[in-house]
């Protein structure tokens, strides 16, 4: 969740789009922005220092993500675009761990807003 509010912190103060990145396939997860709008538009470049590529720790895995974009370079890689605007892409994202723990996290396009999903009461 932290990444996500990042990525869209960043977006607004820099004016420029922001991707919370995600590959289930590997576990791993990062954020890009784009420089250069004006000059290189489309291109993203991954964030360094304390913000490079994670990986999910042990026993936990992206278990879904829906609605988020694809990567056009890697059909394994999607994410979730933050605007300066104030929009991002909606995505639900499935956070799983192998002892049966979920975790859903939600981010609403219109307004980028981010948050977890409470589960649905069993009867």
């Amino acid at each position: 969740m932290a990444w996500a509010r990042k990525a869209r912190t960043d977006a607004a103060l820099t004016g420029t789009r922001q991707r919370l990145c995600l590959d289930p396939s590997k576990g791993r997860f990062w954020i890009e922005n784009e420089p250069r709008p004006i000059k290189d538009p489309g291109k993203f470049v991954a964030l360094s220092g304390s913000w490079t590529e994670e990986v999910l720790p042990q026993g936990v895995e992206i278990e879904s993500i829906a609605k988020a974009e694809t990567d056009a370079s890697s059909s394994s890689v999607r994410y979730v675009e933050f605007r300066p605007d104030g929009t991002s892409s909606d995505a639900t994202i499935v956070l799983s761990s192998d002892n049966g723990d979920r975790q859903t996290l939600r981010i609403e396009g219109a307004t980028s807003k981010i948050y977890i999903e409470q589960p649905a009461e069993q009867p």
